[in-house]
């Protein structure tokens, strides 16, 4: 890609937003709807620019970084009182963790590491801005399945896959109905329909183990 079009990208796109900012200026200037076309444009020359110089871990870096400001404004000029940027921030971070973590994100020492950051940070979120409600039980469900999933696929334990999965996620929705609604127990009905997993598989490895014994007998006489 030559030099010539990241020139043209950047002009481009300077182009476009000051236009932008002037017509929002003269039609509506108490509603400064410019910044979130211009939020999209600017990613025209900063991706032609990476591309160009084959940088994709800088791309991810600084993409993420121009969408946390971006939020950042957007949390500053709408509700400034509740910095509810700060949710999206960690996990936007996680495109350029990604990218520069190699080889090892691999692993599942990197799972288990960046489940658990991942778990303390909406812990800390929620006690310190919205103590009122633990909703971080759900963030902490969700994280959990990263290394169970990867530890899992690497040694191929279906069946306690599904045993360790059913538990969890029984356990989850009993917390749920005590935590949100504990006059009514409904956690009965998903954990009765969650129990089924662990017998299907079980189900399954038999019936293709009984049918492979049949086989081989047959293909030995």
């Amino acid at each position: 890609m030559r030099k010539s079009t990241v020139i043209f990208s950047g002009i481009g796109a300077f182009l476009t937003i000051s236009f932008l900012i002037i017509i929002n200026h003269i039609t509506t200037p108490d509603n400064q709807w410019s910044m979130y076309p211009s939020f999209v444009i600017v990613f025209w020359p900063i991706i032609v620019y990476y591309i160009a110089m084959k940088k994709y871990k800088g791309l991810s870096l600084v993409s993420a970084l121009i969408l946390i400001l971006f939020l950042v404004i957007i949390n500053y000029e709408t509700s400034p009182v509740h910095p509810w940027f700060l949710y999206a921030s960690y996990p936007i971070l996680w495109w350029p963790i990604l990218m520069y973590a190699g080889k090892w994100r691999k692993k599942l020492s990197f799972a288990i590491v960046s489940s658990g950051s991942l778990i303390a940070y909406y812990v800390v979120l929620n006690v310190i801005l919205t103590p009122g409600y633990p909703w971080f039980i759900y963030t902490t469900f969700t994280f959990l399945w990263w290394p169970i999933i990867h530890y899992f696929v690497l040694t191929k334990k279906l069946m306690t896959f599904s045993v360790m999965s059913s538990l969890l996620t029984s356990v989850f929705f009993i917390i749920v109905n005590q935590v949100s609604t504990p006059h009514v127990i409904w956690a009965i009905y998903p954990v009765f329909v969650v129990l089924w997993w662990p017998l299907v598989v079980y189900c399954f490895s038999y019936l293709r183990h009984k049918n492979n014994d049949k086989t081989y007998k047959q293909t030995s006489r």
